[in-house]
């Protein structure tokens, strides 16, 4: 279980192969133009910067236990 899903997230993870360049195909770069990788997709809005990805994610969380 990951923390998404432990706060009721649903979680679908995806492996991508850093190692063939995956983040830099043009598939990845039309979801992520900066090629870095984490990108999540909370509650309908696409989060492509770790920070601001967690720090929305500790709201959400809040949100969700109050």
């Amino acid at each position: 279980m990951t923390a998404l899903e432990e706060v009721g997230h649903p979680d679908e993870g995806r492996t991508l192969d850093m190692a063939a360049a995956a983040q830099s195909s043009a598939e990845y770069l039309a979801i992520n133009r900066n090629g870095k990788v984490l990108v999540m997709m909370m509650d309908g809005e696409l989060l492509t910067e770790t920070r601001r990805s967690w720090r929305l994610f500790t709201r959400s969380v809040r949100r969700r236990s109050c």
